[in-house]
């Protein structure tokens, strides 16, 4: 499986070093990438919040599964565009973005208030981006025949 992950920060170091660990993960790509990201990964000099550069190289790539982590390009819409593509992509959509501020703010709020403490640290909680261990779910049920063959 070929996979790219969108970002440079320690978010997409820790999920690309998750990703190299996986056998059904061929080929590894982070843009931008740094130099930590580069130990594990091969790094596209793509700016993160260039949708159509990155949906671009994704296409003519042939990624069979992007991870856009950063909340720029989240919010600019690349989950949304690379699926418009066709593109396996992971990551909040636009029309998602909008509950967890609204989601955020109600819990900042309660808390201030003293309402349902623990329920809205929960809640803040599951808002947060999916952890790593949701990537290892989505490629256990990915296909598994070898990219290109059908």
């Amino acid at each position: 499986m070929r996979v790219l992950v969108v970002g440079s920060g320690g978010r997409e170091h820790a999920i690309c070093w998750k990703l190299a660990q996986s056998p059904k993960v061929d080929q590894l790509y982070c843009a931008p990438g740094n130099g930590g990201i580069a130990q594990v990964a091969d790094c596209v000099d793509i700016k993160a919040t260039d949708v159509d550069g990155m949906v671009a190289w994704a296409k003519d790539n042939a990624m069979d599964f992007v991870v856009v982590a950063p909340d720029d390009p989240l919010a600019l819409g690349m989950v949304d565009e690379l699926e418009a593509e066709g593109a396996l992509a992971e990551g909040s959509r636009t029309d998602l973005l909008e509950n967890r501020v609204v989601l955020c703010a109600s819990g900042i709020i309660m808390l201030m208030l003293g309402i349902l403490g623990e329920y809205i640290w929960r809640a803040l909680d599951a808002a947060r981006s999916r952890p790593p261990y949701i990537i290892d779910e989505l490629l256990e049920n990915q296909a598994e025949e070898p990219h290109g063959q059908e």
